[in-house]
């Protein structure tokens, strides 16, 4: 009888004390409920129940110097953890009163990685969305599928600013499948055109195409070739190089001057 009396005021005790932290935390007393968690888990480090509300605790956005979300999802992660390795089903039973079950956990993973990722957007980096997507690995879909779109933008962002034929491959290299993977091949073109246009010569323009075939900026890359190369022909001015440039270049608007 006594044993059974024993186990009644352990279950009371054990509810109490969860409902106790929940309330603390729906009250915005943070400082109390972090002071009261955190001396326990001390004594307990592995305590399941204590772990899920510190997790719960540290996820809220208004807690002030109590929000931490990144460690929110390592505590949720432990008190995980901890549960799947309850055998005892009474512990079971007692967690599930509070409720703390699968379907709690799951909820509790959803949470966090919802502010996180709102955390994330408000940061308003490349590197905050690839932390985002490296580190909350149980997020929903939803969530990582906006990461990586905002990822890749700010990432494009970044190489528009730099604006250099490093930044823009290195961006392909990183986001192969971004939306944003054609535009960097348009600045890529842009930014080679513009260098063979500053040496100006055959080779350049030559090597151009031959590295580009499909930018915009072939068939002018083309026609400057033939302009060089008349030109040349020009310095010559005899029929021999006139012919050569024509056997060369035989669709050149300048042909007729050279015939």
């Amino acid at each position: 009888m006594r044993f059974y009396v024993l186990i009644f005021f352990v279950l009371v005790f054990f509810q109490l004390n969860a409902q106790n932290y929940s309330k603390l935390i729906e009250k915005g007393s943070y400082k109390k409920a972090e002071k009261k968690i955190s001396k326990k888990i001390e004594k307990d480090p592995f305590n399941v129940e204590l772990l899920y509300f510190y997790s719960v605790l540290k996820y809220k956005v208004d807690a002030g110097q109590y929000f931490d979300i990144s460690s929110s999802y390592d505590t949720y992660l432990e008190a995980k953890q901890g549960y799947t390795n309850i055998n005892d089903i009474a512990v079971l039973e007692k967690l599930n009163e509070i409720p703390i079950n699968i379907i709690a956990f799951r909820a509790l993973s959803d949470s966090i990685c919802r502010i996180a990722f709102e955390h994330a957007k408000s940061l308003n980096t490349e590197e905050a969305h690839i932390y985002y997507l490296s580190k909350y690995d149980e997020a929903p879909s939803f969530y990582k599928e906006k990461a990586v779109v905002e990822r890749n933008r700010l990432g494009f962002e970044n190489a528009e600013r730099e604006n250099t034929y490093e930044s823009f491959t290195q961006f392909i290299k990183k986001y192969p499948n971004a939306d944003q993977v054609d535009d960097a091949w348009v600045n890529i073109h842009r930014i080679e055109y513009e260098k063979a246009n500053e040496l100006h010569t055959i080779d350049a323009y030559e090597s151009f195409i031959r590295k580009y075939p499909s930018a915009a900026q072939r068939n002018e890359a083309q026609e400057n070739i033939h302009t060089i190369a008349f030109e040349n022909a020009k310095e010559i001015d005899n029929s021999k190089a006139y012919k050569s440039f024509i056997d060369r270049y035989p669709s050149s608007k300048q042909n007729e001057d050279a015939l």
